[in-house]
């Protein structure tokens, strides 16, 4: 119970983390796989969520969406102990959450409402994301004691190249909505947060950790 409330040993977030992440990625594929015709330029990811486009598989995307929702609480619950500006970074986490859920709920033929729910759950990690990112290059950088330094410099490096991935895709192909050219560029994003998001486990230190991994 301790794991859920942000707490426990450090292997046990770690495998934690690793299921979550396995168990999203299995169920999102299952979607996947229903999906006629899918493929990273081919469909966006909120058409996983359209019975036009997913018949079969659109609630099964919907479970996926759900379950990054919640299974990610116990994550920001450590993260948000562990970093100064915790609190407001665990609130726009929270909106993302939120934002998570209402893609589950409501699909992309209420192209309006789902686009508010998806600039939620993309926004709320975003501006986290912004709000935290200087404060580690700079301890990084200082070689301060609650941060990793090597873990850091490694997956920041990978979530700026998809950052500017993404960038580049925007504008080469503008912002106009829907736009099948944004198809890998919306990917990328996904697969940019849930780097820099989870990424923090293995980058901040926590002083109580006495275990390895």
């Amino acid at each position: 119970m301790s794991l859920l409330r942000g707490k426990g040993a450090r292997r046990a977030r770690t495998f934690y983390l690793l299921g979550y992440l396995l168990l999203f990625l299995g169920i999102l594929g299952i979607s996947a796989a229903f999906c006629k015709n899918f493929g990273f330029r081919v469909k966006a990811v909120s058409n996983l969520g359209n019975p036009k486009h997913n018949p079969q598989g659109w609630w099964i995307f919907s479970a996926a969406m759900f379950w990054a929702s919640i299974g990610i609480i116990p994550h920001v619950l450590w993260v948000r102990k562990r970093l100064k500006s915790g609190n407001t970074w665990a609130i726009l986490m929270g909106l993302t959450c939120v934002g998570m859920i209402g893609v589950a709920l409501i699909d992309e033929r209420s192209l309006l409402t789902h686009g508010i729910a998806a600039a939620f759950a993309f926004g709320g990690a975003i501006l986290g994301g912004g709000l935290i990112f200087p404060k580690l290059f700079r301890a990084a950088w200082a070689g301060e004691d609650w941060i990793r330094k090597n873990v850091f410099l490694v997956l920041g490096s990978i979530v700026m190249a998809l950052f500017l991935f993404i960038l580049n895709e925007i504008r080469i192909h503008g912002v106009k909505i829907p736009n099948k050219a944004l198809n890998p560029a919306e990917w990328s994003t996904l697969l940019m947060l849930f780097t820099g998001v989870l990424g923090l486990h293995f980058i901040l230190i926590d002083p109580t950790d006495t275990d390895g991994l």
